[in-house]
């Protein structure tokens, strides 16, 4: 019987048993056994902190929020009474001006700041406007200084600040055949208090056609500027809430229509100014 070994003869140095593997691969199976161990610990780290998570989430009694179209619950408008007109007049190019039976005087310039701004009468002022001794358009195109000392009981026109706007589309559309185009909680929000406006061309041109807007809705402040923020929705470079004195207004709807969500700002009367001048 023949018995074949390894024919190498060992150096005196060298253990019997020792590995015979070449020197130059030594360093090599080092480098892979360090990135075996590296693997190994990052699958370990990533098991104990899916572990962790899941009991986080599964603690008895603790539930994830579940997600909702409902819109928040705000406060409901301040409705009041609506005040009457005392007179009006209304300037094409300039602006308009209302005056209410109660002294506030409601007006826009558009060679000014374009803002719908109130002021007040005194019960002189208020008598005046009445008697016809001061046309309405005189307090927004003549001068301070071309009317009594006693017509106004401020000393300026502030921002009007609006209890109240008129969610309705422009031109006037069916509100809930558009629906489909808005925000689920602000399709809610729309549902919840629908109102009809009358009177809204109280300047109109004599050619021009009147537009009731009969599909419209009525809402607080804090809900007008729930709608815009939702609207906007950070397609715009953000949205600080409606401006005092100003409407708002978005387009909403399929490609290439320019249909628009107005916020209108109700006036004293009950209605507000759809203003083309």
């Amino acid at each position: 019987m023949t018995v074949t070994g390894d024919s190498r003869t060992l150096r005196p140095e060298e253990p019997i048993g020792r590995a015979t593997t070449p020197e130059v691969l030594i360093p090599e199976a080092k480098r892979r056994a360090k990135r075996r161990r590296r693997r190994y610990a990052a699958v370990l780290l990533l098991a104990v902190v899916g572990v962790a998570t899941s009991m986080f989430l599964a603690q008895p009694g603790q539930q994830l929020p579940a997600a909702s179209d409902e819109p928040p619950v705000f406060s409901a408008p301040d409705i009041g009474k609506p005040a009457g007109i005392l007179a009006m007049h209304g300037i094409y190019h300039f602006g308009w001006v209302l005056v209410y039976e109660d002294g506030r005087v409601i007006q826009m310039v558009e060679r000014e700041t374009g803002q719908v701004m109130e002021r007040r009468l005194t019960p002189a002022g208020i008598e005046r406007v009445r008697s016809g001794v001061v046309h309405p358009g005189a307090l927004i195109s003549q001068p301070e200084s071309a009317l009594p000392a006693d017509t106004w009981a401020d000393s300026a026109a502030v921002p009007y600040v609006a209890a109240r706007y008129a969610a309705c589309y422009e031109p006037p559309s069916s509100m809930e055949a558009r629906m489909g185009y808005l925000p689920a909680t602000v399709q809610g929000l729309l549902r919840r208090s629908p109102h009809t406006y009358k009177e809204t061309d109280l300047f109109t041109r004599s050619f021009d056609r009147p537009r009731p807007y009969l599909d419209c809705a009525e809402l607080s402040p804090a809900e007008a500027n729930y709608v815009g923020s939702a609207i906007v929705g950070g397609t715009l470079p953000g949205f600080d809430g409606i401006e005092p004195g100003r409407d708002w207004c978005a387009t909403v709807g399929p490609p290439l229509d320019s249909t628009m969500l107005c916020l209108w700002q109700v006036l004293p009367h009950g209605s507000w100014v759809l203003w083309g001048g």
